[in-house]
This record gives structure tokens, C-alpha cells and sequence, in this order.
């Protein structure tokens, strides 16, 4: 038995795996028959036993928590902050996904001519007034 499984779509929903059977043609040997099998419970990754970070709790977790240590009550510079997080084995992908993520401001700060000085975060649990109200929301 063999089974068909989609890895990636970016148009539509994720279709389900097919299981299917190839074995000679009956008329002619050299001639492969396939026959399908039906629905199958296993996945691309299942397949693969392949680690999808994407889908990994443990490392959203410990981003989610490196959010709230590196950050605390304070706002940081994003480069610091993905550079720290790099140091700590976490990819700038995985930080930006994090749950906390969703709950820190990214901020950008702009001078009198409206020139970009840097990007901020702060958690939103811990507001920043004086740098919010003359800043644009990420």
C-alpha cells in the first residue's frame, strides 16, 4: 500500500491523504494498474516524520516565554531583541509567531521629518503612552 499526501498548499484547505495499490496489469506485466484504496488517516508528515516547527507547542512556548523575560515591563529595540533570540536557538519566525507576540506592540519611531529611527516592542500589558501616542502601530 501507498499513500498520496498533500505537504503545502497556499489556495486551498488541506486535502486529505488517498491510499492506494500498484500492481501489474493483468494484460500486460509491463503496465503498472493502480488501484485507489480510499481516505487515509496519515498525513505528509506522518509520512516523513518530519518536525513541522510550525506546528511545535514546545517552541512556541519558549518563545512566548523569551517574550516575557526579554521584554518585561520595558520596551527594546527589535534588532537587539531578534538578535537575542537567535542566541537562544529561537528563529525570528518562530519569535514572530509566539502567543506573546500577538500581545506585544511593535512600534515604529519616526523623527520630526518622518523618518524611520527604529522599531520597538513593549508587552501590551505594559503601555507606553509617551512613546506610543507619537508612534505608528506595526
Amino acid at each position: 500500500m501507498k499513500v498520496l499526501a498533500q505537504t503545502k498548499s497556499n489556495l486551498a484547505s488541506e486535502a486529505s491523504s488517498l491510499e492506494y495499490r500498484i500492481s501489474p496489469w493483468s494484460e500486460d506485466p509491463e503496465i503498472p494498474r493502480i488501484r485507489w484504496l480510499g481516505v487515509s488517516a496519515l498525513s505528509a508528515d506522518d509520512l516523513l516524520r518530519q518536525h513541522d516547527s510550525r506546528r511545535d507547542d514546545y517552541a512556541q512556548r519558549e518563545a512566548s516565554d523569551f517574550w516575557k523575560e526579554v521584554l518585561g515591563s520595558n520596551t527594546r529595540r527589535m534588532t537587539a531583541i531578534t538578535a537575542e533570540a537567535l542566541e537562544a536557538g529561537i528563529s525570528p519566525t518562530t519569535l514572530r509567531r509566539a502567543p506573546s507576540a500577538s500581545t506585544s506592540t511593535s512600534i515604529e519611531t519616526v523623527d520630526a521629518r518622518g523618518r524611520t529611527v527604529g522599531w520597538f516592542a513593549h508587552l501590551a500589558e505594559y503601555p507606553r503612552p509617551g512613546v506610543c501616542d507619537r508612534c505608528r502601530p506595526r
